[in-house]
């Protein structure tokens, strides 16, 4: 493979020495061993316990302390703030990172088909949750700790550069076939399912009667379709670039951290509304998990 090096003499040129990378395919690989680790911590944190944010800081701290987002013993990183806040501003940056490489950088590969139907699939989803999503977060949200909106700020940040730097300035494109349009349909239907069933949850959450149990569309088959969307999405990200590590990659992460969010979410239906819940519901994907 050829080893370049398209960041120097470019605002982004302090990344080699940051990264400890010499060439473009060596920030590439080494940002690929980083998220082997992310989802390998992203296991077993999930095995021992729950990611705590929305309905996970509720459990566990009681239904009365995380509706507030406090604990008895206050720590700063545990300051409740606005899920709306926390969503348009935590994920900004994969609205903002994608153009200041393509301003600042070759971008050799960016304009073809594969590559950029890759990119515009990963900025469209970031810009519906960063700028559309958030204004329809209801005000009765529950709260995020601190930490939440300092963690998506970093590595949607590292992230994203991680992703654009790559189909921009290192993945040769693949040819287009016909798994382009099905990678490409795969991700429109993922992109669908994601806000239709978003869009869904935000209408309960704005009577603001508390939690209840939604009804209609894939709702009645599994507890998160939203999940089962999103993953939707980023699997047919990675079909279309050709099977890209980054993209193969980040298509693991999120059915792993979603899958286990997704498992989360019906044991907290069950708990909290019993007989009530349906209990042949599964948790992300319909009929099988």
């Amino acid at each position: 493979m050829e080893q370049t090096r398209l960041l120097d003499k470019t605002p982004l040129s302090f990344t080699y020495d940051l990264l400890c990378s010499k060439t473009d395919q060596e920030i590439v690989t080494n940002f690929s061993w980083v998220m082997v680790g992310l989802i390998l911590v992203t296991i077993v944190w999930n095995l021992l316990g729950t990611v705590p944010y929305g309905k996970a800081t509720v459990s566990t701290r009681g239904n009365k302390e995380g509706s507030k987002g406090l604990s008895s013993s206050w720590r700063f990183w545990e300051y409740p703030i606005s899920s709306r806040f926390t969503w348009r501003f935590g994920f900004l940056p994969a609205v903002i990172v994608p153009w200041v490489i393509i301003l600042f950088t070759p971008t050799p590969y960016l304009y073809n088909v594969t590559n950029l139907a890759g990119l515009m699939i990963y900025y469209l989803h970031y810009f519906n949750r960063s700028v559309i999503y958030p204004s329809r977060i209801s005000d009765h949200a529950t709260p995020c700790p601190a930490w939440f909106i300092l963690g998506p700020l970093i590595v949607t940040t590292v992230h994203t550069f991680y992703q654009v730097h790559h189909l921009a300035n290192v993945h040769k494109p693949m040819a287009v076939s016909s798994l382009t349009f099905v990678a490409i349909g795969m991700s429109i239907l993922g992109a669908w399912l994601n806000t239709r069933h978003d869009w869904i949850l935000t209408q309960l959450r704005a009577r603001g009667k508390g939690y209840q149990i939604p009804e209609g569309s894939l709702f009645e088959y599994v507890s998160c379709p939203n999940y089962f969307g999103e993953c939707l999405e980023w699997w047919g990200f990675a079909l279309v670039t050709g099977g890209g590590r980054p993209q193969v990659l980040f298509a693991i992460f999120s059915t792993v951290f979603l899958g286990f969010r997704a498992r989360f979410t019906r044991k907290w239906y069950h708990a909290k509304f019993g007989a009530k819940y349906p209990r042949e519901r599964k948790a992300m994907i319909p009929f099988v998990y």
